[in-house]
C-alpha cells in the first residue's frame, strides 16, 4: 500500500494558479489594489444605516497587500508573497500606530491615558480584522477550486494517472479538489481543510517566539493586542494531527511514500515525524523536488524527521 502526500506543487503540475503570488494578484485585480500607495493605514470599520458594523472590502484589501508587501519588502515583484506563511510572522502592526494622533489636555499638556485607550481601539481593530484576511483567502481558493469542478479528463496528469491505486492513501497539504474531481479518489485526508467541504482552512507560521520591540510605556495595551495576534496565526499542527487521528490510523500498513509538490518548510515539519513514527514498515520514499538541486537539501531534513530508509528520485 502507498501513501501520496501532495503540496502545492501538485495544483501547479495542473496549471492552477495557486502560487501565493497569485494569491496577491488575485487580490489586486479582485479588489482594484492600489499598489503604488505605499502607506499602511488600518481602514476603520463603518456602520450602516441598520447600526449594523461592517468593512470596506476594497479597502481592506488595499491595507493587507500593504501590510504583506512590507513583511516581504526584499522580495522581486514576481515572487511577493511566495512566503506567505512565513511573512505572517512578520507582519509589522505597528507601523498602523504611527496614523494614530496623540491626546492633550486642556493645558496642551501630552495626556497618555487617553493616548493609550485611543491606540488600544486601533491595535484591537488590527485583532478584529483578521477573519478578514482569511476571507479573502478562502474567496480565492474558491475561485481556484471552481476551475477545477470546470476540467475535463483531459486535464488529468498520466506522470500521476498511472501509479494511483484505489487502495492507497491519500494526504494533501493543498485546500482544492484536484485528486477528487480530477482522479476520483475517495476519502482523501486534507491536513489543513478541504474548500469542498467548506472546512476551516488552516495555515499560519511556526512559533519561533513575538519578536518584542521597544515601544512606550502607553503603548503597552497596543502591543499585548499585537502579540496576541501573532500567536493567532502560528499554525498548531499537533491539533492537525489529532483532528485526523483517524486518517494517522490507517496507515500503518503503508510500505511506499511518494511525495510531490512540497515546500517542507519548518512549520509543516511535524507531520513527517509523526507520519514516519506510525509508518514503521516503510523502506522507501519517491521524492520529486521542484528544483532539482534542493533534493539533498530535502533528504537532510526528511532524515531529521526520523525517517532511516532509502529516499529515490521522483520524476
Amino acid at each position: 500500500m502507498k501513501l501520496f502526500i501532495f503540496g502545492n506543487g501538485f495544483d501547479r503540475a495542473h496549471n492552477l494558479p495557486t502560487k501565493y503570488c497569485q494569491f496577491r494578484e488575485w487580490l489586486i485585480k479582485e479588489y482594484d489594489v492600489c499598489v503604488k500607495d505605499e502607506e499602511i493605514d488600518l481602514p476603520d470599520y463603518r456602520t450602516n444605516y441598520k447600526g449594523l458594523e461592517g468593512y470596506d472590502e476594497k479597502q481592506f484589501a488595499n491595507f493587507f497587500v500593504r501590510l504583506i508587501d512590507d513583511a516581504d519588502s526584499n522580495s522581486a515583484i514576481e515572487d511577493k508573497w511566495c512566503c506567505f506563511e512565513k511573512d505572517l510572522a512578520k507582519l509589522r502592526w505597528e507601523l498602523i500606530l504611527d496614523s494614530v494622533e496623540y491626546e492633550y489636555d486642556d493645558e496642551n499638556d501630552f495626556d497618555p491615558w487617553k493616548t493609550e485607550n485611543k491606540l488600544s481601539i486601533k491595535a484591537q481593530t488590527c485583532g478584529d480584522s483578521n477573519h478578514i484576511l482569511r476571507t479573502y483567502f478562502r474567496e480565492w481558493i474558491t475561485y481556484i477550486n471552481d476551475l477545477i469542478n470546470e476540467m475535463g479528463d483531459d486535464s488529468k496528469n498520466p506522470f500521476f494517472e498511472k501509479i494511483f491505486g484505489d487502495s492507497d492513501k491519500y494526504l494533501t497539504f493543498n485546500y482544492t479538489n484536484t485528486l477528487e474531481q480530477l482522479y476520483k479518489i475517495k476519502n482523501v485526508c486534507h491536513i489543513h481543510g478541504s474548500i469542498a467541504k467548506w472546512e476551516e482552512l488552516i495555515f499560519g507560521h511556526c512559533d519561533p517566539g513575538y519578536p518584542r520591540k521597544d515601544f512606550k510605556e502607553y503603548e503597552y495595551n497596543a502591543y499585548e493586542i499585537f502579540e496576541r495576534i501573532y500567536k493567532g496565526y502560528i499554525k498548531d499542527t499537533k491539533k492537525q494531527i489529532e483532528r485526523n487521528s483517524e486518517f494517522f490510523n490507517s496507515i500503518n500498513g503503508v510500505d511506499e511514500i511518494y511525495l510531490y509538490g512540497l515546500s517542507f518548510g519548518d512549520v509543516d515539519l511535524p507531520y513527517f515525524s509523526h507520519i514516519f513514527a506510525v509508518c514503521k514498515n516503510v523502506n522507501n520514499i519517491y521524492l520529486n523536488v521542484y528544483e532539482v538541486d534542493k533534493f539533498d537539501e530535502v533528504v537532510e531534513k526528511l532524515k531529521r524527521c526520523g525517517f532511516k530508509g532509502k529516499i529515490n528520485k521522483w520524476y
